[in-house]
């Protein structure tokens, strides 16, 4: 290129002077250009830094990008300037550019099966796969042999594909790069829109059929039971990075409707709650991709939180079990009271205090509605809901989860 640039600049020199003189002008007052745009770049990303500013690492991607298309530009005509004086720039360039790209490239995404796996086939190795949700079930039901619901993961591989397939990495890293997270109509008009591509998009049928025979491999009872609870099981989540009712939940899905279930879920990683909490914290999005629990939903007649230690005096060497009647829907969105049960740890698991709380609710599965609202009858509605037999298995258990997990 070099070369040629000198043999056209000598030619033009010797045959015709004032077309070097104006190609010349041309390319300083594009030099010109190139760098006062190339000094806005520099000005906002330092702004970005010094005001710690949040924004989605596909924004810090775009204006390293673009700065380096005006530094190209500018290499670019500073050998029209003069084709000898800078031979070296082009190569400096190129290689500087392609160590920031390095940095900056998230890992390339596996596409490839498995795309569902049985809980028993998880492994402590497979958190990437599975999810923190999935990898904790699994090991609970696999290595510390305690009971769980029937189930299934769809993978981040599944995920991965599934947004390859329908080339949505571009189409959400375009959206998410021009975000202001601190605008609210923003994040509203954006999440909207990610949320309705991945919802309007395709499973791939590799992945559907996956998701039907594991579905069929549970051997859900009759069909008057429930259906399956289709649960987050994102990367990053249930871990230092909580993200803490940020995803969606369905409960008492039909198989009819398993597959645009997992779309929805999928989804709900750009509702506009998630997309805060991430970028707030300062995860990129490639660190959490989407895995999915399907699980057999459980009729239950009571349901709970357990601590194994107690949040309000950590050093009182107590487990805490929270419970209500029915579902936990109304717990885990704290729009109930519940009993607490607490527990002695040492030497065995011990009650020592129970408060009841009053629960006039209850969320109960419903065949028609998925799940409904109703009454608690009133002599339940002050009656603990969590025998002494069951709270102390349950501490047994606890204390075993605790011991595992350190």
């Amino acid at each position: 290129m070099l070369i040629g640039d000198l043999f056209k600049y000598w030619t033009y020199q010797l045959f015709s002077p004032g077309t070097v003189l104006k190609e010349k002008y041309a390319a300083f007052k594009s030099l010109l250009t190139h760098d006062k745009r190339s000094h806005e770049l520099m000005a906002e990303l330092e702004e970005i830094y010094y005001n710690h500013q949040k924004m989605d690492f596909s924004a810090i991607e775009k204006f390293c990008s673009e700065l380096s298309l005006q530094v190209a530009g500018i290499v670019d005509d500073l050998s029209k300037v003069c084709p000898a004086c800078y031979p070296d720039l082009l190569f400096y360039h190129k290689k500087i550019d392609s160590y920031i790209r390095f940095m900056t490239t998230p890992k390339e995404a596996v596409v490839s099966p498995p795309y569902a796996l049985l809980l028993d086939e998880t492994g402590p190795e497979d958190l990437g796969l599975v999810g923190g949700k999935a990898l904790n079930l699994g090991i609970v039901k696999k290595i510390l042999g305690h009971t769980v619901p029937e189930g299934f993961v769809i993978t981040t591989n599944a995920y991965h594909r599934f947004m390859e397939a329908n080339h949505l990495r571009k189409e959400i890293d375009h959206r998410m790069s021009t975000i202001d997270i601190d605008d609210t109509a923003s994040l509203s008009v954006i999440s909207g829109e990610i949320r309705n591509l991945i919802v309007t998009a395709r499973v791939p049928p590799e992945i559907e059929a996956e998701i039907i025979e594991y579905h069929r491999s549970m051997a859900l009872p009759e069909k008057t039971a429930p259906g399956v609870a289709v649960r987050s099981s994102a990367v990053g989540e249930d871990s230092q990075a909580s993200f803490a009712g940020q995803y969606m939940t369905a409960l008492n899905v039909r198989k009819e409707n398993l597959v645009k279930t997992y779309q929805e879920i999928i989804a709900s990683k750009y509702s506009p709650e998630a997309i805060y909490y991430r970028i707030n914290y300062g995860l990129l999005d490639s660190d959490t991709p989407m895995a999915v629990l399907v699980l057999n939903m459980i009729d239950a007649v009571t349901s709970g939180v357990m601590y194994t230690g107690d949040l309000g005096n950590s050093e009182s060497g107590n487990l805490k079990i929270h419970a209500i009647w029915g579902l936990g829907e109304l717990l885990v969105g704290g729009q109930t009271p519940a009993d607490i049960v607490t527990v002695s740890k040492e030497p065995s698991p011990r009650i020592i205090d129970k408060l009841v709380a009053l629960k006039p609710l209850q969320i109960v599965y419903s065949p028609d509605v998925k799940t409904k609202s109703i009454p608690v009858e009133e002599l339940k509605q002050k009656a603990l809901s969590i025998d002494d037999r069951c709270a102390e298995k349950l501490a047994e258990w606890g204390l075993a989860l605790e011991k595992y997990y350190g």
